[in-house]
């Protein structure tokens, strides 16, 4: 008996099928992959942001493992409200004076001037250093090694061998050192930037001091951020720094100004918010403020789903759009998922 074998299909593409599948793969491929990767300006934002993110880090750290506050300098450029240019800050050692008979003798009538002896280096770098004083104002005193520190306002001396002069701040409704008292004294310089921990932000990118600041809605009250030896900032609220790369847009005018204030909110931007916990925990989160513009209005939403339209030709409702969208983005940083400094 014969057996006929009938086949019922192919088992397998042919060589053609299978390069035409090939082909179709690698133009999808071409296609999607682009799609997929960040644009330019969105890598810049996240490279800078990650930069800060680990330069405040490092900051912590060391100000918890030296025992002494450390910190992070934003300098401002010539507009005053961007920042590429960051340092590493320190506060340097107590100053008592250039040896140990070093004291303060306070004003007979004034407690709040002290002349102090044994200190020439105090009013040498106060003469010939006006830029960099030794001690100048915004540094602290105080006396006989315990009480208050009290903020120095000026420092005063007729050339360099005179002693000087400190002018210093006593709290109204409390007592300062006793009038006509000889006594020890202490000077907490304020951070000093240090020159070896700077760093310049990549060409594009910028830390936006207009919409950067403390708690829900509050500015930047120093662009020195300091952490002490607990590792947490010294501010008692969350510290928002904005990493943003959006240029000033053509346009003159209240509107204009408000739009370019608040440019780097916007949802089409690429931007990043870095927060600083209460607590000291750094990270880093996508911006995601939800404002809407139409005409001359601003529609904010904040996170929680309210809504409010704000008519930009009114002063005063466009100063309250200004702290509605940072109050919105802010927020949006508090509770969003963290990009882990990326």
């Amino acid at each position: 008996m014969t057996l006929l074998l009938i086949r019922s299909g192919r088992k397998a593409l042919t060589l053609v099928e299978l390069l035409v599948v090939i082909v179709i793969l690698v133009l999808l491929v071409a296609v999607v992959l682009p799609l997929a990767q960040p644009t330019p300006a969105v890598r810049v934002v996240r490279e800078s942001a990650r930069q800060v993110n680990a330069m405040l880090a490092n900051a912590q750290t060391k100000a918890t493992a030296e025992g002494r506050p450390y910190g992070v300098v934003l300098t401002p450029d010539a507009s005053g409200t961007r920042c590429i240019d960051l340092s590493l800050a320190k506060v340097p050692p107590v100053y008592a004076g250039d040896d140990v008979g070093a004291a303060a003798t306070i004003d007979t009538t004034n407690s709040g001037i002290a002349t102090l002896s044994d200190s020439l280096r105090v009013s040498w770098s106060s003469l010939n250093e006006p830029t960099d004083q030794f001690v100048g104002p915004g540094d602290q005193i105080r006396f006989n090694y315990r009480g208050s520190w009290y903020s120095i306002t000026s420092v005063f001396a007729a050339n360099a061998t005179s002693p000087p002069v400190i002018n210093y701040v006593v709290p109204v409704g409390t007592q300062g050192p006793p009038v006509g008292a000889v006594m020890p004294f202490q000077i907490q310089r304020s951070p000093k930037a240090s020159s070896a921990g700077t760093m310049t932000l990549p060409v594009g990118a910028y830390v936006d001091l207009a919409v950067s600041g403390v708690g829900a809605t509050g500015g930047l009250p120093s662009t020195t951020i300091m952490f002490d030896t607990n590792g947490k900032p010294q501010w008692s609220d969350s510290v928002f720094l904005m990493i943003g790369s959006q240029e000033l847009q053509s346009g003159t005018g209240p509107i204009a100004n408000w739009i370019n204030s608040a440019r780097n909110l916007f949802p089409d931007v690429p931007s990043v918010w870095l927060t600083i916990s209460s607590a000291g925990r750094i990270s880093t989160v996508e911006n995601a403020a939800q404002i809407q513009l139409a005409g001359n209005s601003v529609t904010v939403v904040q996170p929680d789903g309210s809504s409010e339209v704000y008519d930009l030709n009114n002063t005063v409702r466009r100063d309250e759009a200004a702290v509605a969208v940072v109050q919105s983005a802010r927020q949006s940083a508090r509770s969003g998922p963290s990009m882990g400094g990326r």
